[in-house]
């Protein structure tokens, strides 16, 4: 899950769908969250619960919990970040399906990603681009992490430019929509520089989409990018998840 406004939102509900559906599911990250109860801290007791849920062929329907980990992010005592590279591999070996948040937006709706963005392990095969319209008529230097990347390459968007149509068009094809490595076989050039296993299949999902305007705000930007470059195009309006 990379982009901004509504990653963790989502890694919640598509974890326990997974789960509800008798899918031996992990969710983690590759970067940092915010610290959550509901994660394991240490990377031995992820790999504990992960097979002491293994299935047998008796119980393949059954509902199983989904299992949350991350490490305690270093000098930090409320974010959790990734653990090593090596043992995100052997969670997602132990696991059916493997949810792993991989971008941080400070909880804003909108983001121009640095050069060693996201953070993506050579065996991710879909990535899920989130937008906020939540964004939307907000002065875009207020709901833009890393505006001033933006600047860069768009001198002509000032802090103060209202974000619409054409304004969330860019902000995607400047950011994300520019780097090749996400959207092929090339090396992962954000960060672990190794060769993808397979061609990665990239979503594209407008989130806080709740009024018939939001609709057409969602259908009108994505009419501005290549539609060829995105294995699927969504709107939603993401709840937060309880867990109970």
């Amino acid at each position: 899950l990379i982009g901004s406004g509504g990653k963790t939102t989502l890694l919640h509900l598509l974890a326990h769908q997974a789960a509800d559906k008798g899918f031996l599911t992990f969710a983690g990250t590759t970067t940092h969250l915010a610290f959550e109860e509901s994660f394991l801290t240490s990377f031995a007791d992820a790999k504990k619960a992960l097979l002491e849920r293994q299935p047998t062929a008796c119980q393949r329907q059954l509902t199983r919990s989904p299992v949350f980990a991350a490490a305690i992010a270093d000098g930090y005592t409320h974010k959790l970040s990734s653990f090593t590279s090596n043992e995100n591999g052997e969670l997602y070996r132990l696991s059916e399906v493997s949810l792993w948040e991989a971008d941080g937006s400070k909880r804003l709706p909108l983001k121009v990603p640095r050069d060693t963005e996201p953070c993506l392990e050579s065996w991710f095969s879909d990535l899920v681009l989130i937008v906020g319209l939540a964004a939307a008529g907000q002065p875009l230097g207020q709901v833009c992490h890393c505006f001033e990347l933006l600047q860069q390459s768009c001198p002509d968007l000032s802090a103060e430019t209202p974000v619409d149509t054409k304004v969330l068009a860019e902000v995607l094809r400047s950011g994300y929509l520019r780097r090749a490595d996400l959207f092929g076989s090339d090396l992962c050039g954000s960060i672990k520089g190794k060769a993808t296993e397979k061609p990665r299949r990239v979503h594209l999902l407008f989130n806080h989409c709740v009024t018939a305007d939001e609709l057409q705000l969602a259908e009108a930007t994505a009419a501005l990018l290549p539609a060829e470059l995105f294995a699927g195009l969504y709107a939603a309006s993401l709840k937060p998840f309880i867990s109970f």
